[in-house]
């Protein structure tokens, strides 16, 4: 098992330069996610950087360790989509999970976008009935019992709300290659802004359902954000998944579809006065979305890889692995 370090001050920063992206940030997305299907090729990503009115990368640093890089970002938001972000991936190194690292990052960046028009961030989880595909060489039990985990985790530590309806299966384009169906993941979503009247529209009265009609509308959104702002025709004609998804969503009755509810476990993962600060250095710009500016950067980082589909750390003190990773181990805490 691997020594947790003992740092208490980390620094999260926008990455600088396309250097930057090259020589720190790719290579820990590969550490982090070590799986080759989930991993977006360097070009692709040193593309999306030079579009930084869409593309925020962030970058977090140890400053016991010698500013070592240790934690990684990406948030994505379009003009023309206002109010609505999606992270692709975020996450930490193993020694620095199960901290309450990822909360705090978490936090930082929720505020950022907060004060440029953010409303709520878009992300995925792994839905426990369906992930075994991804982990044929692990117990099932096992790997139930982990993605179970990740749900509570994002549910408990950022309050996250997570579509679990039994009657529909969520499927989205396949990370290695687009023209393919993944169909392992739950949509979530993160309310930013929870004084805004959309809401009442979004969910139920008592928080137990998403409307279908904003639940089509937030795939929409996170497709866009990470395929390009077209028509809805024009990418059902592109990706098979989306046109898939979107056929089943119409042609079900539901009006509404039913939240993750169930009882939240408790926090086991090591309590430990850690500070995430953000950079006073120079940054990148935020995506120009409209809305009021609101509150500023709050306390928050473990890890999740989102479009692209994995958490890999962070739920109830046990270290999440990537899909390429083994699960077993020693079965201790890891104090991350």
């Amino acid at each position: 098992m691997t020594e947790a370090p003992t740092t208490k001050n980390l620094i999260l920063e926008t990455v600088p330069s396309q250097n930057v992206l090259r020589k720190e940030w790719w290579p820990l997305l590969k550490e982090i996610f070590p799986d080759k299907d989930d991993q977006e090729p360097l070009k692709q990503l040193l593309e999306r950087f030079k579009d930084s009115e869409r593309n925020t990368f962030y970058i977090l640093r140890d400053k016991d360790a010698g500013n070592k890089a240790v934690g990684i970002e990406l948030r994505q938001t379009d003009p023309n989509i206002p109010g609505s972000m999606y992270v692709p991936w975020a996450g930490v190194t193993e020694p620095y999970r199960n901290r309450g690292i990822y909360p705090l990052m978490s936090a930082i960046c929720d505020g950022q976008m907060k004060e440029v028009g953010a409303k709520y961030v878009l992300f995925e989880v792994e839905d426990p009935k369906r992930i075994h595909v991804a982990y044929p060489d692990e117990d099932p039990a096992t790997v139930t019992r982990m993605t179970e985990g990740r749900i509570n985790f994002w549910r408990r530590a950022t309050g996250s709300l997570v579509v679990r309806d039994p009657e529909i299966d969520y499927i989205r384009p396949a990370s290695s290659d687009d023209r393919k169906i993944q169909g392992y993941d739950l949509l979530s979503v993160r309310v930013l802004d929870d004084k805004d009247p959309m809401w009442s529209r979004v969910f139920n009265a008592d928080k137990t359902a998403m409307s279908k009609s904003a639940y089509r509308r937030f795939y929409m959104e996170m497709t866009r954000l990470q395929y390009g702002d077209k028509d809805e025709a024009a990418l059902r004609q592109e990706l098979p998944a989306v046109d898939q998804m979107l056929a089943v969503l119409d042609k079900s009755p539901k009006q509404w579809l039913r939240l993750e509810t169930s009882a939240l476990r408790p926090n086991l993962a090591v309590k430990e006065d850690v500070v995430v600060a953000p950079s006073q250095g120079r940054k990148r710009s935020y995506a120009a979305l409209p809305g009021p500016a609101s509150a500023s950067a709050g306390a928050g980082l473990d890890a999740l890889h989102a479009r692209s589909q994995k958490i890999v750390a962070g739920a109830d003190g046990q270290a999440m692995r990537g899909r390429a990773k083994k699960i077993g181990g020693t079965g201790q805490k890891k104090t991350l």
